[in-house]
């Protein structure tokens, strides 16, 4: 995440100590689940008042962003193979490309989920092919 004011790297606020003992050594791999978090509408990032900032622990400050889980969309998860399977059904194999590619990219542009949907069924055919000629 990037702070839109300021233009620079979100910085998490870690404590320290050593990993063996629970402590977070790396953020990356944090940051990395928090944007896909964030991309899939499955937290909301609450700015802070204005103004209000947090001692970093070395004498700087950052701003404090909180963050809401959203527990009702997530336990929607386990239904999207469902929702591509209604949608292979009752429209077809392309729009079921289409559902399934936003549900995976959480959100996406209407020319790359098209693009994303067309490597797809490419991909299927192509393993369909495969299979036939060595059949």
């Amino acid at each position: 995440p990037v702070d839109r004011a300021s233009g620079s790297k979100l910085k998490i606020n870690k404590a320290r100590g050593p990993e063996h003992a629970g402590y977070v050594v790396d953020a990356d791999p944090i940051r990395a689940a928090l944007i896909v978090l964030l991309q899939h509408s499955l937290v909301t990032a609450l700015p802070p008042k204005s103004g209000e900032t947090v001692d970093n622990g070395d004498g700087g400050k950052h701003v404090a962003y909180k963050y809401i889980f959203h527990p009702n969309r997530a336990r929607l998860i386990p239904r999207y193979p469902r929702y591509i399977d209604w949608a292979k059904r009752h429209v077809d194999e392309n729009a079921a490309a289409i559902v399934e590619e936003v549900l995976v990219h959480g959100r996406v542009r209407t020319e790359d989920a098209v693009r994303y949907a067309m490597e797809s069924l490419q991909r299927f055919l192509s393993a369909d092919k495969e299979e036939d000629e060595s059949g």
